[in-house]
């Protein structure tokens, strides 16, 4: 009876036991998900960049028309100012005057 325990228990692991066949295609398998993984990670980062690069343009022109609405009435363009969306009408934020900039001159 005792022998038959013996053969129906498993004898613990050493270091030099190698690991199953499922255990290292599980292994390979995970591997590969987080292959898949960093590659989508890697595609959306590059995305990011592009978009990040568009949007940079858009707020320079944004920047560069909103600028040009002050200098246009004589304002410095760093005057901290709201513009009501609505209306368009300008309004200081700082207190003080806003420092006066020459307007540009037309060209005929």
């Amino acid at each position: 009876m005792e022998s038959q325990m013996n053969s129906s228990e498993k004898r613990p692991l050493t270091p030099e036991d190698p690991i199953d066949a499922e255990t290292l295609q599980q292994f390979r398998s995970l591997q590969e998900a987080r292959d898949q993984i960093a590659g989508n990670l890697l595609s959306m980062e590059q995305e990011k960049i592009q978009l990040l690069a568009a949007a940079k343009k858009v707020d320079d022109q944004r920047n560069r028309l909103f600028q040009n609405c002050l200098v246009e009435r004589g304002i410095a363009p760093d005057t901290d100012v709201e513009v009501d969306a609505r209306t368009g009408k300008i309004k200081f934020t700082t207190t003080g005057n806003p420092v006066a900039v020459p307007k540009p001159a037309v060209a005929s």
